[in-house]
């Protein structure tokens, strides 16, 4: 088996909660070499995990690292633990995204999981899909194809103790959305002590915190112009039915911070937020 590099760093997830904004802020960091693309959708691919030439392919991509003590990549799509029985995801057999990691990548590996308010990811995550095209008949919120994980994605106690039990709870940090807004420097520097990396003179005056990326309308753009005049809503009801399945994540999540974290409870809030203009960014 030939030596390859191999990341060391991971953002695992979750998806819709900033994590390209986290690579990019990292990518500027001299002590980081970061993925490009940032995306790599390796080790929630079966078929790839099992493949040599995948696996050399995968690894290329951190070939050109030089003395950077950081190699990342960033897949929100990692932060999945299928199960069984789920009518939002579905499951691939004999396959388990965080067992493959750590076989591949070894028990000391560091992942950054950054969490949103798992009703506003859910929109976010509908729209998106919707504006890639997987959604052309604009299907409900709780009716599109579970391989989309849409809603699946949002039951964080169900990932992170998976995820907690093939590592340990050392091994991840978790991190919030709203801070990427509200404390940008706060929020870098969460993950760079958790990483134990320097923080450079200058690096965080030299970083564009304000930038917003892969938002709604950016991604609408994609679509044809009788598509984006008229995209799906999301109903209140919808909104209702998504804060009750994610009751219990909301109280973990709060409980595992130590934030209290009532405006992800915030029904009337929300709906103002996802139904009034329907931005779903």
């Amino acid at each position: 088996m030939p030596e390859f590099k191999k990341p060391n760093i991971i953002i695992i997830g979750a998806q819709k909660s900033g994590t390209t904004w986290l690579h990019k802020q990292l990518s500027f960091h001299p002590d980081f070499f970061m993925s490009e693309p940032k995306e790599l959708n390796f080790f929630n691919n079966p078929d790839q995990v099992k493949n040599p030439k995948k696996q050399s392919e995968y690894y290329a991509h951190f070939e050109g690292a030089s003395a950077q003590p950081y190699r990342g990549e960033s897949t929100p799509h990692y932060f999945w633990k299928r199960i069984e029985g789920s009518p939002f995801g579905n499951v691939r057999q004999g396959h388990d995204n965080a067992t493959a990691i750590r076989d591949a990548l070894g028990s000391d590996l560091r992942m950054i999981v950054s969490m949103r308010d798992p009703v506003s990811r859910a929109v976010s995550a509908y729209y998106h899909n919707y504006a890639v095209g997987r959604n052309p008949e604009k299907r409900g919120i709780f009716w599109c194809d579970p391989s989309m994980g849409i809603v699946d994605l949002g039951f964080y106690k169900r990932h992170w103790e998976h995820f907690a039990s093939v590592f340990s709870q050392k091994n991840l940090c978790a991190v919030l959305y709203d801070d990427i807004s509200k404390n940008p420097v706060g929020y870098l520097r969460q993950v760079l002590r958790f990483l134990r990396a320097r923080e450079p003179d200058g690096y965080m005056d030299n970083l564009n915190l304000g930038e917003k990326i892969n938002n709604r309308d950016r991604l609408m753009r994609r679509r044809n112009p009788e598509e984006r005049a008229d995209p799906p809503k999301i109903q209140p009801q919808e909104i209702a039915a998504l804060l009750e399945v994610y009751r219990e994540d909301i109280r973990f999540v709060s409980d595992l911070t130590g934030r209290s974290l009532l405006h992800w409870s915030d029904l009337d809030a929300l709906i103002k937020q996802h139904c009034t203009d329907n931005t779903g960014t």
